[in-house]
């Protein structure tokens, strides 16, 4: 009796261990559990399923047709036809480039696989300096002179560089940004100045090539008007609040030279000098940075801290790119371009700034017939360690457009325009 007690109790534990085991081990490996009979009840219960559709890795998701730029907005992602300017390139001759009707792309912001964007059509409309369009009751450029800022706005410098305009919302009115007092004067003066004549005759730049900054409330551009009439004549970088207030001088030609803005990021403006040095000025406390790169300076990050640049050796530039440490002036070579491919057009710097995209221009032309070269890949710089990462192309598809913009969804996923008229969406590898 005392040995069929024992091998009850056995039994009995056997089984609980085993029920045990079934909930807590791995559903693919569990032992069986026991067989138990519901009993039954006069309540209907029912127990939700969420069947998650597991999320596809992709490098590369065709969006749509154009070149597309990026807009965000409060609740979502804007791609918005962007023209193309280049002449004689791609069948276009030096006329007007005309939009017509095209398409725009609207995606949510939580829509991270862009698996369906709303798609828009949209029409070209006159402006009172251009032409342009509107989606989702946003004002966008449409004929490449236009530039659209972070607060929604639309400036442009106009063709006798004479002033900035500010567009209205509606397009209907553009109002001027710099005050002219003085240019009427100061053109006069130029024009009789006896050594401003021939091959060396200089015209007044009152102000051009808007930058804006701190989210379209400020803008910094270039003008030859404090040096135009002395033998250090150049261009200057001015800034100026977007309604016109508190424009000033920010980097004096007269002291450096001729400058060109080479971008801006929050509070900081930079220039290159025609002796390729740099000059970074906080707009906030007024520090000024010279640092003497010897180079040729491509664009600066949005966060402020690295200026991508080429070396210049004798005049001509090198193929080499470099990262420059805005704090200690600390220059790295970028390690990692791939054998048979160079620089040609400046890309763009990721939203954080941790990542800089461009288009490596193949040195072998695969179809002679076309004006340009055709193979061409998607290259990633990364800016914490000084490496470059190739992304190629699209498989199957036709050949990154050389001259097409690139443009940032969010840190992760940027545009690539291909010659067959088509943008794709590249997801960066972690």
């Amino acid at each position: 009796m005392k040995s069929l007690n024992y091998l009850l109790v056995c039994v009995l534990l056997c089984i609980t261990l085993t029920g045990c085991d079934s909930k807590q081990g791995n559903e693919n490996t569990a032992l069986p559990s026991p067989i138990i009979t519901p009993v039954p009840s006069t309540e209907l219960t029912s127990i939700p399923t969420n069947s998650v559709e597991p999320l596809h890795p992709w490098t590369w998701k065709k969006i749509g047709k154009g070149d597309l730029n990026v807009f965000h907005t409060k609740d979502g992602i804007i791609l918005y036809p962007e023209p193309i300017t280049y002449i004689g390139l791609k069948g276009h001759s030096g006329k007007d480039f005309t939009l017509g009707t095209t398409t725009a792309y609207f995606m949510r912001d939580s829509d991270q696989q862009f698996s369906s964007p709303e798609t828009l059509e949209i029409a070209m409309k006159p402006l009172a300096m251009g032409t342009g369009f509107t989606v989702k009751n946003q004002l966008f450029p449409a004929d490449g002179m236009s530039m659209k800022m972070a607060s929604g706005g639309l400036v442009r410098s106009d063709g006798d560089q004479k002033n900035l305009w500010l567009l209205s919302e509606d397009g209907n009115s553009a109002n001027p940004i710099l005050s002219t007092k003085g240019y009427d004067e100061l053109n006069i003066k130029v024009k009789t100045d006896k050594a401003n004549s021939g091959e060396s005759k200089y015209s007044l730049n009152w102000g051009s090539d808007p930058h804006p900054m701190a989210n379209g409330m400020k803008i910094a551009f270039v003008s030859n008007r404090n040096g135009i009439l002395s033998v250090k004549r150049g261009q200057s970088v001015y800034i100026v609040n977007k309604d016109g207030s508190n424009e000033k001088l920010l980097i004096d030609s007269q002291k450096y030279g001729n400058l060109t803005i080479v971008g801006t990021a929050k509070d900081l403006v930079a220039a290159e000098t025609d002796k390729h040095s740099l000059i970074i000025v906080n707009t906030t406390s007024g520090e000024v940075k010279e640092l003497p790169v010897n180079g040729s300076s491509i664009a600066i990050s949005p966060d402020g801290a690295k200026v991508l640049f080429r070396k210049v050796v004798e005049a001509s530039v090198q193929k080499d790119l470099w990262l420059l440490n805005v704090e200690n002036g600390k220059e790295t070579m970028v390690a990692g371009f791939p054998q048979g491919y160079f620089f040609n057009t400046a890309g763009e710097w990721s939203p954080d700034g941790a990542k800089y995209a461009f288009y490596g221009n193949g040195i072998e032309v695969i179809d002679k017939t076309k004006g340009y070269r055709d193979n061409n890949i998607l290259l990633i710089i990364d800016s914490a360690s000084s490496t470059m990462s190739s992304y190629g192309k699209p498989e199957g598809t036709a050949n990154i457009y050389p001259l097409g913009t690139n443009h940032w969804i969010d840190a992760m996923h940027v545009l690539v325009y291909l010659d067959d008229d088509t943008t794709w969406i590249a997801k960066i590898r972690e």
